[in-house]
């Protein structure tokens, strides 16, 4: 068995209780699992997609994913949902069925997801299969309406390798009336197209840290200095290492940006903390002087969470991108953990509450953010074989910057997540049949895979930053 990696890879997490990193799986626990794992076949819905051109969008040939008349659009909730949500989300619903038209869809009641529904039996129930959109019957865009304890994140990150898939959750009726209120005025002020349009990369460079190190050199400058080459008419902020305190990540929000990037350590409580559902996916901010330096519990001082976004910060038409640890969401069981029972890491899974404060603030919120659930790898930018990897973060970027809607733009992620399943079941064939694989080969893919599939949207799936 190999037993020296190539390089050292990174994950971006700090426990907020211990002041040190989260845990994560060793290689040799992770290839116990794998190993011990029956080869199952690819799905199809991943190979269709690994073998789909790039620029199809999963989408037909005929079908434009820049209009909703032709692409469509649509509310998913779970069976049994209350309907005091449904009648919050009233100006969304209308100005969407006035866009999509005749393929404005709302799944709710009996056509509303039921609790341990695969993406197969949800589609089928509604007379569509795997596969291609159809879009007559279900929408392109998709907007999950509900906790990921009514709609699990296994059902987004399936349904999402072929759909445009975004989740709202709110803990009150108000941040729904004001998240629909904030797409509806988003989409009304044609004028915003015509002024300079501001990305803001915040890139955290701890003492001492790889992980941070890694994303601020590798990942945030380099996807700066590409994407300003190709949007000269744009305005870009570079807060990078000793800039990129908390005060600093507030100057950035008080800038009103059309795009902004972020990519710090994510802070992690253990389950059953008093200060979890509030701050778990936290942003670790420059704050924090280190691994070597600090120590013991991480104050609040030194990160930026939902209690930190002001109702008087003006967010309108801003799309937000996490790279950090539980940005998005937390699982119930760990992701990530060694062969055998799943250790839990939470009472029920959640959405983080930085995004859904950036959502549903009152005055003007972001129209999307885009996060990890669970933790989130340097594997997604960094190959340790080859370096900077950061084409699909550009890619995704660059779509949103042109105008594309965020869920289209979000096919580039997709892509990778298929790309990668589909190499991972060819490995684990290969081990069915008694091949030998280098242990850090088969656990960094098995890795990397997941690590892929676990970005989502948090927001409507057809907002975009208007050009």
């Amino acid at each position: 068995m190999n037993t020296t990696s190539p390089a050292p890879v990174a994950f971006n997490g700090i426990d907020a209780v211990t002041g040190r990193y989260l845990r994560s799986p060793s290689v040799e626990q992770l290839c116990r699992a794998l190993r011990g794992e029956p080869a199952r076949p690819v799905d199809p819905l991943l190979v269709a997609k690994r073998n789909a051109a790039a620029e199809a969008m999963a989408l037909p040939f005929d079908v434009d994913p820049r209009e909703l008349d032709q692409s469509g659009w649509g509310l998913v909730f779970a069976h049994g949902a209350s309907p005091e949500v449904f009648e919050a989300l009233h100006e969304l619903r209308v100005l969407r069925e006035a866009q999509a038209s005749a393929r404005y869809k709302v799944f709710r009641e009996a056509s509303g997801f039921r609790k341990g529904e695969s993406v197969a039996d949800w589609l089928g129930r509604q007379g569509a299969e795997l596969g291609m959109p159809q879009v007559a019957k279900v929408p392109y865009y998709l907007l999950i309406v509900g906790s990921p304890q009514e709609i699990d994140f296994d059902f987004q990150y399936e349904l999402a390798v072929n759909y445009a898939v975004g989740r709202i959750h709110f803990d009150t009726i108000d941040e729904y009336r004001h998240y629909a209120a904030s797409v509806v005025a988003g989409e009304a002020v044609a004028e915003r197209a015509a002024q300079p349009k501001r990305a803001s990369f915040f890139g955290v460079c701890n003492d001492d840290d790889r992980a941070t190190q890694m994303s601020s050199q590798m990942l945030v400058a380099p996807l700066a200095d590409a994407l300003q080459a190709r949007h000269a008419q744009w305005t870009f902020d570079r807060v990078l290492a000793a800039d990129a305190t908390k005060a600093g990540l507030s100057r950035c929000l008080a800038t009103a940006p059309a795009l902004l990037f972020t990519a710090s350590h994510g802070m992690g409580f253990p389950d059953g903390h008093a200060q979890q559902a509030a701050h778990q996916g936290a942003l670790l901010c420059q704050d924090w002087q280190g691994p070597l330096r600090h120590r013991g519990a991480l104050d609040p001082s030194l990160y930026f969470a939902g209690d930190d976004v002001q109702d008087d910060q003006d967010l309108a038409g801003a799309v937000v991108f996490h790279f950090a640890c539980f940005g998005a969401g937390t699982p119930q069981y760990d992701d990530f953990g060694p062969a055998g029972p799943r250790p839990q890491i939470a009472a029920a899974p959640f959405v983080s509450r930085l995004p859904q404060r950036l959502l549903g603030k009152p005055g003007g919120g972001a129209l999307a953010v885009i996060g990890h659930v669970e933790r989130a790898w340097s594997y997604s930018f960094a190959s340790p074989e080859f370096g900077a990897q950061t084409h699909t973060f550009e890619m995704c970027l660059h779509a949103l910057m042109s105008g594309m809607r965020v869920g289209a733009a979000m096919d580039a992620f997709a892509m990778r997540h298929a790309a990668l399943a589909v190499s991972l079941n060819r490995l684990l064939d290969d081990i069915r049949h008694d091949a030998r694989i280098d242990d850090y080969r088969l656990a960094g893919l098995w890795t990397v895979h997941h690590d892929a599939r676990n970005y989502v949207i948090l927001g409507d799936p057809a907002v975009r930053i208007t050009t």
